[in-house]
């Protein structure tokens, strides 16, 4: 959010007031700066639950409580003897709106806006472009509503309807990006199409040109969810919708059309309103929180009187008219919910530095680690100690098309849009990353949970999954799956996959105290050797035959697995190329001259089926 300081002295004398003081008095409210101070423009990082101070009002609100100025707030129009006119706009999606207010305004001269607006919507970063809408503009940015106008001769019916789009609509907008749209976009659209997309950016069709003399000019509050998912899948982020995707109060919705009502005749005097309609769809009624200064000391750490509370919850625009009735919330404070947010209040006005650092002076309580984490951290300490190496992946995925994966409604990234069923899946990737960095041997292991969904509702499980590099036989892999159950004390049926490279059991019925803490590893299964073997075959052989063949001609201490098939570039056109992973392992230890004889006898197995050795 970008504060302009010349703006700022629109409602607040900080003449006093220096761009230093002004920072530090934001950065003790706990709004951090984002950016350096340029041109007399602060640039503030405003927190997701602070949508009223997404303008200059709100923020100038903050500034007048701690330095204890005089706040002036905009003047508004009357819409007081405006006829009602319901049938401007209609509402077919009302489960995603909370309140749509507009009016029209007729006798339009559209033209230039007012050097002194200009000037304060260039500061912000906004470029002017007529009167209408930058008032619309100065209207978002001073008081922290959206606002849209749609030139009313282009509306086709002489009303709007706001709706879910259609399967097959499109938009052009106003900057010319044409947007294919979905069932869940919600649109404003009139007798032909669509004509803005609702919260976040209008049409090129329905804009604001020198030649409108009608407008109807809308304020509302959405669904702030949906429109942010529809602002991230079709990759728009507005000034609208940075805003409109956050919690604000349906209230201010008519203050906004008010103020744009008292600008436009401030700027064009014979323009006349001629029709209002407001769907108020879900009204808000005032919160109201008591507050004990006694809780103020015991979680704030500081003693205050009754009235330095309502001195602090006053001057951040709270209503007090009895102490014993407690506190009304204003509209535009969509945060604070309960009475620990009054209290944040009150130290924010009492400045976070001046709480005291104090010792604690009670017993450090009894452990109470779960279960649940006591046993993760003993089975990666006995992971690490057979050589793995603990990695944390990110349980997000890309759906498909199993029922019971639980997908996300609005995610951050749409390759990141449900979350996984087994642990392995996302360690794989790991394990990826450290082949493509050539890593010939490793071992990774994960404890996290899976997600899925079933005829009782969401679950989410423990689970432990290991990944092996392609040095490892299956006969090893196994050997580790097996040291780890015993561990463990798990039966068969918590192991819920096993291959050559990867295993991944539940531990959703392991405790601390059924945990083998005497067990003993058994190294026995380690004592393996591999080689690789290439060979050359007539390409419409089936490889999956000769390694039938091979197999029941070898030992059973001997595995042959497949590594790679491959014809090009220095293989004969009628022959492919085949390479063997070949392991000969022991329950002893390993004779190495045992070994080559076994690897031989691989060797000469395939040149009886009529394979070419390639040395």
């Amino acid at each position: 959010m970008n504060l302009p300081i010349e703006w700022l002295k629109k409602y607040l004398d900080v003449s006093h007031l220096d761009s230093c003081d002004l920072e530090n008095s934001l950065t003790a409210l706990g709004f951090m700066k984002d950016a350096p101070t340029k041109n007399e423009v602060i640039s503030l990082e405003v927190r997701q639950n602070r949508p009223d101070c997404l303008s200059v009002l709100g923020l100038a609100r903050e500034i007048s409580a701690v330095n204890k100025i005089a706040i002036n707030t905009p003047e508004l129009g009357n819409i007081l003897n405006v006829k009602n006119d319901q049938g401007l706009v209609s509402i077919k999606r009302p489960a995603l709106i909370k309140r749509f207010t507009a009016v029209k305004i007729d006798n339009l001269k559209v033209s230039s806006s007012p050097e002194w607006m200009q000037k304060l919507l260039s500061l912000y970063g906004i470029p002017s472009i007529n009167n209408i809408v930058d008032i619309t503009n100065f209207v978002m940015v001073e008081i922290g509503q959206p606002m849209h106008p749609f030139d009313f001769d282009n509306i086709k019916g002489g009303s709007l309807v706001v709706r879910n789009a259609k399967l097959g609509e499109s938009l052009e907008t106003f900057d010319g990006q044409h947007l294919s749209l979905n069932g869940s976009d919600l649109i404003i659209s009139d007798d032909m199409g669509p004509v803005a997309l609702a919260g976040i950016i209008g049409a090129k069709k329905s804009g604001v040109t020198n030649q409108t003399t009608t407008v109807l000019l809308e304020a509302a509050v959405y669904d702030n969810s949906n429109i942010r998912k529809t602002s991230r899948e079709l990759n728009i982020r507005t000034e609208a919708s940075l805003r409109l995707e956050k919690f604000l109060c349906p209230a201010q919705t008519e203050t906004a059309i008010k103020r744009a009502i008292f600008l436009i005749n401030e700027i064009i005097p014979d323009a006349k309103i001629s029709g209002y309609c407001d769907h108020y769809i879900t009204k808000t009624q005032p919160l109201t929180l008591d507050i004990d200064p006694k809780e103020v000391k015991r979680i704030g750490g500081i003693t205050v009187t009754k009235n330095e509370i309502s001195n602090a919850l006053v001057s951040f625009g709270f209503l007090n008219d009895s102490f014993k009735k407690g506190f009304t919330v204003p509209y535009f404070r969509t945060d604070i919910e309960q009475k620990e947010d009054l209290i944040e209040e009150v130290l924010r006005y009492r400045g976070y530095s001046k709480i005291p650092s104090l010792p604690i002076l009670n017993s450090p309580p009894d452990e109470k680690t779960s279960n649940k984490t006591l046993v993760s951290d003993r089975l990666k300490e006995f992971l690490t100690n057979l050589g793995f190496h603990e990695q944390i992946t990110n349980p997000l995925v890309k759906k498909d098309g199993n029922t019971s994966r639980i997908i996300l409604q609005n995610p951050l990234n749409k390759d990141k849009d449900s979350l996984r069923l087994s642990v392995t899946e996302t360690l794989k990737a790991a394990a990826n990353t450290y082949k493509k960095h050539r890593a010939s041997s490793f071992r990774l292991f994960e404890i996290g949970n899976i997600y899925f969904k079933n005829n009782t509702g969401f679950k989410e499980e423990p689970s432990l999954a290991c990944v092996f590099s392609n040095q490892f036989s299956f006969r090893q892999v196994k050997g580790y799956l097996e040291q780890i159950m015993i561990f463990l004390n798990l039966k068969e049926d918590q192991v819920v996959s096993l291959t050559a490279s990867s295993f991944e059991m539940g531990l959703k019925e392991v405790s601390l105290k059924g945990i083998n803490e005497n067990y003993k590893v058994s190294w026995n299964f380690l004592h393996a050797y591999s080689e690789e073997i290439s060979f050359l075959i007539d390409s419409p052989r089936a490889v999956g035959n000769i390694l039938t063949e091979v197999k029941k001609r070898l030992d059973p201490s001997v595995e042959v697995a497949l590594v790679d098939i491959y014809s090009g570039e220095g293989i004969p056109s009628t022959k492919k190329s085949v390479q063997l992973k070949v392991t000969v392992s022991s329950e002893e230890n390993l004779n190495p001259s045992a070994a080559a004889k076994k690897i031989v006898a691989v060797r000469v197995a395939l040149e009886k089926i009529g394979a070419e050795i390639r040395r």
